[in-house]
C-alpha cells in the first residue's frame, strides 16, 4: 500500500503526492509552521480507521506535528472534504488565519503496481 502526505501550513494545504487514495493506504497528515493547536475535522463520514478529529497540540513554529491514519478497507469511492482550523485564542498569533479545506479523493480501482501483477 502507498504513503500519500498532506501538508497542513499556515497558508495552504499541500499533496505532494497528490490526493488520491486507496483503500489500506496510509495517509500522513503533517502540521508545519503553525505554532498552537491545530483540528483537522471530515465533512462527510470520514474514511479512516480511527474516527477523526485529528488533534495536533502544543506545536511550536520549530516543530511539525505527524498524525498517521489508514484508509479503511470499507471507505467507499469518492471525495472526503475536511476542514483544518486553529482555537479561536490562536488566531492572536494568526490574525489573517483562514480555515483551510481540502479533501483525498477515495478510489476503489487498483493501485497501478497492483494492477500490472499478473493474475
Amino acid at each position: 500500500m502507498a504513503t500519500i502526505n498532506v501538508d497542513i501550513t499556515e497558508r495552504e494545504i499541500l499533496y505532494p503526492d497528490g490526493n488520491r487514495v486507496h483503500r489500506g493506504d496510509t495517509v500522513n497528515f503533517r502540521v508545519m509552521g503553525i505554532a498552537g493547536d491545530v483540528t483537522v475535522t471530515f465533512d462527510t463520514p470520514c474514511c479512516f480507521t480511527s474516527p477523526d478529529p485529528l488533534l495536533f497540540t502544543g506545536l511550536t513554529l520549530a516543530s511539525s506535528a505527524l498524525q498517521v491514519e489508514t484508509v479503511s478497507s470499507s471507505a467507499s469511492a469518492g471525495n472526503y472534504h475536511f476542514t483544518a482550523d486553529i482555537p479561536d485564542a490562536a488566531r492572536k498569533k494568526f490574525p489573517n488565519w483562514e480555515a483551510k479545506r481540502g479533501d483525498l479523493d477515495v478510489t476503489t480501482d487498483e493501485p497501478e503496481e497492483d494492477a500490472r501483477k499478473p493474475r
